[in-house]
């Protein structure tokens, strides 16, 4: 019986035990799929970015572009004669005159040569002559039989380019369609009281379709506009939204304006998306199947000019791009099934394995260290600086070129710790140092933490001003993360205040550089924070 009572205990251990095992090993299963999740997600979501910050600066440029093309035709003198005659003729028999409608036509006339050489080169949609104030439409050369409709509510860069005279760009919905437009105010002196007069604003604009279908073709990817019912129906004639868009996409409540690829493909894309968030100002992605294929189909708030500048107005829609990520999908699933079959072959295999991959990565970040390079944000450590600071001061005196130092610290920092926790603050001073690593652009500069929340720049044969204009730079840098720091008294963000010293001839007290440094921090820190004070020897 004792035998039995013992056999019985053994075998209840051995279950006990394999239970421990067999729960130890789905747990670790468990946190493997979860952190390989996540790593895959941030890791396709910083491609979805990277895809979308080829679409915005394909959008500065053709901003640029379309300004550029309305400036060279508001330079032409006898346009600009001719179009102040037409506003003579408007003001004093309307816009259906045969006077205005005889200026029309010699305007179309000049322009025309040039008007089909830009349309074939440059994919430039409108050349719209208005009358200021306000917006007064007086010649569409891409529809010259339409005029005389004033838009005042709807064409905000043409009104604002009226009433301040300054040129102007931006993304806005007309009555019949949007565009990408550039605007510049035309002047031209009147030949009756020589005097130099503002006739009214010359627009050039485009379609985003071109634009979508070039960045999409260089990055494999698919792309759309899409507006809003309310944007659409805020801005354009009904039957101009029935006639461009036909019904709306009832999967989203929205209108496609442009796409990269065939409507069908974009329509079933939106389709297929479980959490669009049309005319929200979030930036969202998630990942769909489609016969078999795996697609991200990533989105950003679409703002209009007016928009841009008053975020609290509503967005006009959305852009969003799609990529295939099939191969990034299916290998997650196939590392998850070899994780699955790891775990079936032994958790402690595993464990051994996890052990000796952390002493591993201990010995790296332990050589790391050594070598001078700071734990926590990867960037060149005090003791490293110490050593490059006495090559550069010695350089520096032998070849009698100036030297700058900055010195920069996270405003408010303890507070950040205070309210977010330690590890958020680790991540803080991991992005702060590689921002500021990325505001460098010499191989020669460098940078490194200094202690705590203190970082420290070298900057060789850099006169005070260079300095300034460098480190002005890495403030924006810093501001442009948009970390939250609420408990900050000068921003919303986490900001950086910077002391720049620099040194014409190197003397031979070379700390007294990097001191002095240290006191225009201070002074930034005392004159408000988030800038910087200099000081040259």
């Amino acid at each position: 019986m004792k035998k039995i009572r013992k056999k019985q205990r053994s075998v209840l251990l051995i279950l006990v035990v394999s239970c421990i095992v067999l729960i130890s090993d789905i747990v670790l299963i468990g946190i493997n799929y979860y952190a390989s999740q996540q790593a895959l997600n941030h890791s396709l979501m910083q491609r979805a970015q990277g895809h979308m910050e080829g679409v915005e600066l394909a959008l500065g440029m053709t901003k640029r572009n379309m300004l550029q093309l309305a400036t060279h035709f508001s330079g032409n003198k006898k346009l600009n004669l001719l179009f102040l005659e037409g506003k003579k003729a408007v003001a004093a028999e309307g816009s259906a005159s045969p006077k205005a409608a005889e200026i029309r036509k010699k305007i179309l006339s000049d322009v025309k040569s040039s008007w089909d050489e830009m349309t074939s080169k440059f994919d430039v949609r409108q050349l719209h002559y208005h009358l200021g104030p306000g917006s007064l439409s007086f010649l569409r050369v891409h529809k010259p039989h339409k005029f005389g409709d004033r838009m005042d509510d709807v064409r905000y860069t043409i009104v604002d380019t009226n009433a301040e005279l300054k040129a102007r760009t931006g993304f806005e919905t007309g009555r019949v369609y949007s565009g990408i437009r550039g605007v510049v105010p035309i002047f031209v002196t009147d030949p009756e009281t020589e005097k130099k007069v503002h006739v009214g604003a010359l627009e050039v604009g485009t379609s985003y379709t071109k634009l979508l279908m070039l960045v999409s073709k260089a990055q494999g990817t698919g792309s759309a506009i899409l507006l809003t019912k309310a944007h659409a129906e805020r801005n354009m004639w009904p039957n101009s939204i029935k006639e461009r868009f036909g019904d709306i996409l009832q999967t989203c409540g929205c209108f496609i304006e442009s796409s990269s690829r065939p409507l069908a493909e974009t329509k079933e894309m939106i389709s297929m998306a479980k959490n669009l968030a049309l005319g929200s100002s979030i930036r969202k992605m998630e990942i769909i199947e489609k016969d078999g294929r795996f697609f991200t189909l990533y989105q950003e708030p679409l703002r209009d000019y007016r928009g841009e500048s008053n975020v609290d107005l509503p967005v006009a829609g959305s852009t969003i791009i799609w990529d295939d990520v099939t191969l990034e999908v299916n290998k997650f699933n196939q590392d998850f099934q070899l994780n699955i079959l790891y775990g079936i072959l032994g958790f402690f295999i595993i464990e051994i394995v996890l052990f000796f991959a952390m002493r591993v990565e201990r010995k790296i970040y332990e050589v790391g260290t050594l070598a001078g390079l700071d734990g926590l944000t990867g960037i060149p450590n005090r003791r490293d600086f110490d050593e490059v600071w006495l090559k550069e001061i010695s350089r520096a005196r032998r070849y009698n070129q100036p030297l700058s130092v900055v010195m920069c610290d996270v405003d408010y920092f303890k507070l950040f710790n205070d309210s977010y926790g330690h590890v958020r603050g680790d991540e803080c001073l991991r992005k702060v140092a590689s921002a500021l690593s990325g505001s460098l652009h010499r191989s020669t500069d460098y940078v490194a933490r200094y202690g705590g929340e203190e970082f420290v720049y070298i900057l060789p044969n850099t006169t005070v001003e260079q300095a300034e204009k460098i480190t002005e730079k890495a403030r924006l840098a810093i501001i442009a993360l948009a970390m939250e720091h609420k408990e900050s008294s000068v921003s919303s963000v986490v900001t950086m205040s910077f002391g720049i010293a620099s040194m014409v001839v190197i003397e031979p007290e070379e700390v007294k550089l990097i001191r002095i440094a240290d006191e225009c921090l201070y002074k930034a820190k005392a004159k408000g924070r988030n800038c910087a004070v200099s000081k040259q020897i």
